[in-house]
């Protein structure tokens, strides 16, 4: 299971320094199968009628309490 751990409530400088406060988070794809981990699941739509406005919503992530994936959204 994935962890978010910032207990200094840094704002990290980058994703190196994201990934070196998370734990158990994973990204693979090939050969037909994508795997990602569940770090961001706070960001996905609960339904398919709110996925364009997930994707097009520009609100800073707050990086000291929750991870970013988001290229820098």
């Amino acid at each position: 299971m994935y962890r978010y751990c910032n207990p200094s409530g840094i704002d990290p400088k980058d994703v190196a320094e994201t990934f070196s406060l998370t734990k158990g988070h994973v990204a693979l794809g090939g050969g037909g199968l994508g795997l990602f981990g569940s770090g961001c699941l706070y960001t996905w739509s609960e339904s398919l009628e709110q996925v364009q406005d997930y994707l097009l919503n520009s609100k800073k992530v707050d990086t000291k309490i929750l991870m970013d994936d988001s290229a820098y959204r």
